[in-house]
């Protein structure tokens, strides 16, 4: 990414050589324009591409910079015309330490990214968003599941599988996240049957999942089913056959939750 996409000025030419703590002060400074704030949350990104995948590139000497970086990436992500999923990605890598889910759980990130992920047309900003809430999901898990275990959560995860279904990066995230929702469910389920007598919330969970989970297998089994001929690469071939898989899998096992929840 060019400077010039930023309005490149002299502030870009000093921070070049900074190192990634003043790399997050800069991306976290609010009186900072937007532009230069996404510039440096670039190099951020850069940065922990460089370092690896499912790598954080924060350790404990910047940690104590997450709060502030959290809060300025999310008005980022919502607020810029420009470039959001740069700080989308930004998140993500915070989500990568346990410390950051927390900050992040605590600036209410998840709900954020789920609005974002609902209102994109953007196939650049859904797919980050994605693997935000993927990361969340095995960094905090609660942050997650308590979000969809929500009524309107499967109805979003229906939404987005049916506008992206050719993403391969999209549709994999979104299987992750089915997978995700699908153990959180059947762990409530497990926690009804321990109890006779059931709280307004837990009745609350099941009608959230009962009203949609028979809509969920049919779904995933569009996406199990879809053509791969036409597919040229066999790299992308590869990988979308172990997509048709999983979502298959995922398809039996929430006919078993429908089953469940609309019988029970």
């Amino acid at each position: 990414m060019a400077c010039t996409q930023f309005q490149a000025t002299h502030f870009e030419e000093e921070i070049q050589e900074d190192t990634l703590t003043n790399l997050v002060h800069a991306a976290s400074d609010l009186q900072l324009s937007m532009p230069q704030r996404l510039w440096a949350a670039h190099q951020i990104v850069e940065r922990s591409l460089l370092a690896g995948p499912e790598k954080c590139p924060f350790s404990v000497s910047n940690i104590s910079t997450l709060p502030n970086l959290v809060i300025s990436m999310l008005d980022l992500a919502i607020e810029s015309d420009r470039l959001p999923q740069i700080a989308v990605k930004v998140l993500w890598c915070v989500a990568l330490h346990p410390e950051g889910a927390m900050i992040l759980e605590t600036n209410d990130a998840v709900p954020v990214i789920l609005g974002i992920l609902r209102g994109t047309e953007d196939a650049l900003l859904a797919a980050p968003a994605v693997h935000f809430l993927e990361q969340m999901g095995r960094t905090r898990p609660s942050a997650v599941a308590s979000h969809l275990s929500k009524a309107h959560a499967p109805q979003l995860l229906l939404r987005c599988l049916s506008r992206w279904q050719d993403s391969l990066e999209i549709v994999s995230g979104l299987l992750n996240l089915f997978a995700f929702a699908l153990q959180s469910s059947c762990r409530n389920m497990a926690e009804h049957a321990e109890y006779t007598e059931r709280t307004q919330k837990d009745e609350s969970l099941r009608d959230a999942y009962r009203s949609s989970s028979s809509r969920v297998p049919q779904a995933l089994l569009h996406i199990a089913h879809g053509d791969i001929d036409t597919i040229e690469n066999s790299e992308r071939r590869k990988a979308w056959i172990v997509v048709r898989k999983t979502a298959a899998g995922l398809a039996r096992e929430w006919k078993g939750i429908s089953e469940l929840l609309t019988t029970g």
